[in-house]
């Protein structure tokens, strides 16, 4: 009937093992205070950790939004690039295409035009006919580049900086001759003030060209750089039977889906 170490009391054994535990109250506080205090104590030890949670899954989130932005940006640029360089491999091969359906059509027609350019002859029907086939060639690209509107802005932007660097040019030109004429005068005339004046506004022209051409121009961004790409990509397999990331003209259909791993550069 006795209780025995390590053993639950009871007739059945079904009590408790553990003997009561002896809290020995030291303060002046009544009875109640510590265990509130506990229970506080505890309440801000949660809190603390759901801060910390909250914190590490912001700081999450906030990492694999930069990683995908990273990413998109990326893949705009390489699709981009991918874009510039299908397009003119379309040209060359536009091109190729046509010069070969005129050596099958008119065989002689480049030895007389070679012949008729040295003696200063006419030809002007053989080479009206060349070009119309020309201009149908150009035109199903024009077709086809009206469907790829962030090729056309890359194109126009490549030419604006081309006219941007002669217009720089030139004005780099006229600038050190305007340089060279208003030293000229500053010299022959420095005790005068007034032909140093008429030198400042000769410059003025000069000043002000350089800051128009410094205006910051805003350009829309071109949408669907993966939907145009594959687009282009398309038109190059259907009507060339080429791969562009295989960098390969393939005998035709078959041959293209025997050998070719697929349309997207992740494919190859």
């Amino acid at each position: 009937m006795g209780w025995s170490e390590g053993k639950a009391i009871g007739r059945a054994g079904a009590g408790r093992v553990e003997p009561l535990e002896l809290n020995l109250k030291t303060g002046r506080a009544g009875l109640g205070v510590d265990e509130q205090r506990r229970r506080a104590r505890e309440a801000q030890h949660l809190q603390e950790e759901q801060d910390r949670a909250k914190r590490a899954r912001q700081a999450e989130e906030s990492q694999q939004r930069y990683h995908a932005a990273t990413r998109a940006s990326h893949a705009s640029r390489r699709s981009a690039r991918h874009l510039r360089g299908a397009w003119r491999v379309a040209e060359q091969l536009a091109e190729q295409q046509q010069h070969q359906s005129q050596q099958q059509e008119h065989p002689g027609k480049e030895q007389e035009r070679e012949q008729e350019a040295r003696t200063g002859g006419g030809g002007s029907s053989a080479l009206e006919e060349g070009g119309g086939r020309a201009g149908q060639a150009m035109e199903a690209l024009s077709l086809l580049l009206q469907r790829l509107p962030a090729l056309q802005d890359m194109m126009q932007q490549e030419a604006q900086a081309g006219a941007e660097r002669g217009a720089a040019g030139r004005d780099n030109d006229e600038a050190l001759a305007g340089a060279a004429a208003e030293a000229a005068t500053m010299s022959a005339t420095q005790a005068a003030a007034t032909t140093s004046g008429d030198a400042a506004t000769a410059a003025e022209p000069a000043l002000q060209q350089d800051a128009q051409r410094e205006q910051p121009r805003q350009e829309a961004e071109p949408p669907s750089l993966a939907a145009q790409l594959e687009v282009l990509l398309l038109h190059l397999r259907h009507s060339h039977c080429y791969c562009y990331f295989c960098g390969t003209a393939y005998d035709g259909p078959d041959d293209m889906d025997a050998h070719c791993p697929g349309l997207t550069e992740d494919e190859h």
